[in-house]
């Protein structure tokens, strides 16, 4: 077994800059993008029992990998896509 080295990973931990101009709730709302009346599901479950799960290996992305892969995943199965 590979004895952890900190050295091996990408930390990808930097401060977000000029937060102020994100997207906001009532930014997209005004866009017609989602309704006023939206509301964020209190949990969602994303997993299904056909879900591998895929490793990131050493790119330190692993929000940014989760992410992507399983909303995207998910999506595509969902709409009968994969």
């Amino acid at each position: 077994m590979n004895k952890f080295d900190v050295n091996d990973y990408v930390l990808n931990c930097v401060k977000s800059e000029k937060t102020e101009n994100d997207w906001t709730f009532e930014d997209a709302v005004q866009a017609e993008a989602i309704s006023p009346e939206a509301k964020v599901p209190e949990t969602v479950d994303l997993r299904d029992e056909w879900w591998k799960i895929r490793n990131q290996n050493t790119t330190g992305a692993c929000v940014g990998f989760a992410t992507a892969d399983g909303v995207l995943r998910y999506l595509y199965v969902k709409a009968g896509l994969i």
